[in-house]
């Protein structure tokens, strides 16, 4: 038997798991390019599929169930695609990551301008029209759903297509 204190065997139960071997590799950043553009297709092609319905009846739930799909798709996108988490203490962020990362930002702030006003629009447009107010609120529910998708995907796609990934790492 050993003379390791009780802290030390706990240490030594946790690197036999292989969790702490993992830790200390950096993360692997990636191009999502076809995931991020899935993503904002899904989002999009939902979002069209309930304005089409006129926002009600069952086509609109069909709609906002593809929404939801490419919001939990971008979720995953931001998480594991290429542009690093900015207060991270693991992955050390160089010029080149604020630069990107920036660029990328600054893409996704047009998408989510100019798609805000085309929903305000839309949403405006469904007042002015008589739309019943349950449709108008099913309406800003999925903005809400298709601009955070946007939030998510646009920077990871951005990043994804706009870098040469071979001569990157």
């Amino acid at each position: 038997m050993t003379n390791d204190t009780f802290l030390q065997r706990l240490d030594a139960i946790v690197r036999w798991t292989g969790v702490p071997a993992l830790t200390e590799q950096p993360p692997r950043r990636r191009p999502m390019r076809w995931p991020s553009a899935v993503a904002l297709a899904l989002a999009l092609g939902g979002y069209g599929v309930s304005v089409a319905q006129n926002l009600s009846g069952s086509g609109t739930y069909l709609g906002y169930g593809i929404g939801m799909i490419g919001f939990a798709v971008s979720t995953f996108v931001r998480i594991l695609g290429p542009i690093k988490p900015s207060g991270s203490f693991v992955e050390k962020i160089d010029e080149w990551d604020r630069a990107i990362q920036a660029r990328a930002y600054l893409m996704a702030f047009k998408v989510f301008a100019v798609t805000t006003m085309v929903a305000l629009c839309l949403l405006m447009g469904g007042l002015a029209f008589d739309v019943p107010k349950d449709a108008v609120m099913q309406g800003g529910i999925q903005t809400m759903f298709l601009l955070f998708t946007i939030i998510n995907a646009v920077p990871a796609a951005y990043a994804s297509w706009a870098v040469r990934w071979e001569n990157v790492e």
